[in-house]
């Protein structure tokens, strides 16, 4: 293995010093690069299957609705209390000048970011931890559930991971060298300062970075002089600065954006086991505890060895430590926890997988070619158990328009989820039964009133039910002027997974056979469906007389059904 200057101190450097005939001999094997190539065709599938036909769903709304009621100068200046990610919302913006908007659009920075993170993350770490544990690593990267949904969500989370691990590679990697590193200091600059604006509790991560960075040259002072502190003092000062310039204009103009979803949750013991769970990605207590115990044994050596896995981590325990201390909205559930410290999530993989190759090197303390095949196998097995238990399988059925569904990956653990038992307050209809008669996916199913809550939105169990594809019925511009979840039927939207009924052309164009109206229903207190009940005359005026009806759905048929697609 080549070693420049660049790799003095970092963990690939001694083990090479003092391991040189291991790591030539695993150098030498094919396996390894053959898996690792295996685990990124892998994680490509996964985060591309029926990509663009997902349904836009909860929190992908926050920034739509600012598009739709904001312009850049008021974006620019306002967190909202929803946050959406200002940047997101410049560039959309900017886009929706030029091209129509879709949700495929929305989606292609984060998909992007998330392929780019398979490939980004493991040659960052290659170096330092060596090429097994680096091939598993990636094997757990490309599986992970969260990294999966976050890279195909148009949410912020995708872009911030990788730029938070660039900006402390680049830190850590600034502040070893000697002389030089402009490119370094370029990267460290644009990654800090993109990833803080994106999302305010990845500072946490920078600011430990700039610690675990300091920290030796402090201490190193008396013997090198002030120059290296200088240099790092000036980096920091021109991150802090460009930070300023961005996240104060709408903290000052608009303070009530943060302080109004604070002070509200904080997390607590079940929270930080949700969002473990999360974070492994199995419904299974004993996979959580056995990924728990690799990843502690991994963990100590990593933290002795690579300085870039110290400001991880205490970039983790800072961010926790602002949760805990702004108490944001919904904190207190794992899965929200589990995205404010997302960054620290491919550490947790990371140590898990040297903790199963120091595992495979205690029982082949020779590590030689058949012990290296075997852990190889090992390692498939492990991605393979992990993806049995997790609940993410049911994403790849197929048709499934609603993968984003928060009823999917709000709580891993067997009986936590509240997403079910709050959906079965909905009323069930037979009609989506009758469906499963005919070929899956052979029909296209609108349904109206639309809800971009999840906790308000069946479509899954509906799909499941027919094996029909189901997308949103809106009905702006049809009963009512505008409705929250919806967006109008002009430029710069062009939505290909949902359908107004406004517009007779694009309903033709989309091929829907069926609209279903859900009629209103109490729930609770609540009566589901109140300010669009007066929606059901229009739809019998528009459509006629329904072509099937229950006490829970109408049904319109939009062209006399072809052979093979009636009931």
């Amino acid at each position: 293995m080549d070693v420049d200057d660049d790799l003095i101190g970092c963990a690939c450097y001694t083990a090479a010093r003092r391991h040189p005939e291991v790591l030539g001999r695993i150098g030498r094997t094919v396996l390894p690069f053959q898996l690792t190539a295996a685990a990124l065709a892998v994680g490509v599938w996964l985060r591309g299957q029926q990509w663009a036909e997902q349904v836009l769903i909860d929190d992908e709304w926050h920034l739509v609705h600012r598009l739709v009621l904001s312009t850049p100068r008021e974006m620019f200046f306002d967190f909202g209390y929803s946050d959406y990610a200002i940047p997101l919302g410049l560039l959309y913006s900017a886009l929706g000048e030029v091209m129509p908007l879709s949700e495929a659009v929305l989606r292609m920075p984060m998909l992007l970011a998330g392929i780019a993170t398979l490939v980004l993350l493991p040659a960052l770490v290659l170096c330092r931890v060596g090429l097994p544990s680096t091939t598993l690593f990636a094997g757990l990267i490309a599986i992970s559930p969260l990294l999966i949904v976050y890279s195909r969500l148009a949410r912020p989370y995708a872009l911030v991971l990788p730029l938070v691990w660039i900006a402390v590679f680049a830190i850590l990697r600034f502040s070893a060298r000697k002389d030089g590193g402009g490119a370094l200091a370029v990267g460290a600059v644009v990654a800090s300062v993109l990833a803080a604006w994106m999302h305010l509790a990845a500072s946490c991560f920078v600011a430990a970075a700039f610690v675990v960075a300091a920290w030796p040259l402090l201490r190193r002072v008396r013997v090198e002089g002030a120059a290296p502190v200088i240099r790092l003092g000036l980096l920091a000062m021109a991150i802090g600065v460009l930070c300023c310039a961005l996240i104060l204009p709408p903290l000052l103009a608009n303070p009530q954006a943060m302080a109004l979803k604070s002070g509200i949750d904080s997390p607590g013991i079940d929270t930080l086991v949700s969002a473990w769970f999360a974070w492994v990605g199995t419904t299974s207590n004993v996979v959580a505890i056995v990924a728990g115990v690799l990843a502690l044994a991994g963990l100590v050596p990593l933290l002795r060895d690579v300085p870039e896995t110290r400001a991880l981590a205490l970039g983790a325990v800072l961010a926790l430590l602002l949760v805990v201390l702004t108490q944001p909205a919904s904190s207190h559930y794992g899965v929200v926890l589990a995205r404010y410290l997302l960054p620290a999530l491919p550490l947790a993989l990371l140590a898990m997988a040297c903790g199963a190759w120091m595992l495979v090197r205690r029982v082949a303390p020779e590590a030689r070619g058949p012990a290296v095949a075997f852990a190889g196998v090992l390692g498939v097995l492990a991605c393979a158990g992990l993806a049995v238990t997790s609940p993410v399988r049911e994403w790849w059925e197929r048709p499934n328009r609603h993968a984003l569904h928060m009823q999917y990956y709000f709580d891993f653990r067997e009986g936590r989820n509240l997403f079910g038992p709050h959906l079965d307050g909905i009323p069930d209809s037979a009609f989506w039964r009758t469906l499963s008669r005919q070929r899956p996916g052979s029909l296209r199913v609108a349904v109206a009133p639309f809800y971009f809550e999840s906790f308000n939105w069946n479509a899954p169990e509906w799909e499941r039910e027919s094996g029909q594809v189901v997308i949103p019925a809106y009905l702006t511009g049809f009963c009512v002027d505008w409705r929250w979840g919806e967006v109008p039927a002009r430029l710069p939207f062009a939505f290909r997974n949902a359908v107004h009924l406004s517009d007779a052309r694009e309903m033709a164009a989309r091929g829907i056979d069926l609209v279903v109206w859900q009629r209103p229903y109490v729930r609770g207190t609540d009566l589901m469906g109140e300010d669009t009940q007066h929606c059901e005359a229009r739809l019998r005026e528009q459509f006629g007389k329904p072509w099937y009806e229950d006490d829970a759905v109408m049904v319109f048929a939009m062209r006399k059904l072809e052979a093979g697609k009636g009931l």
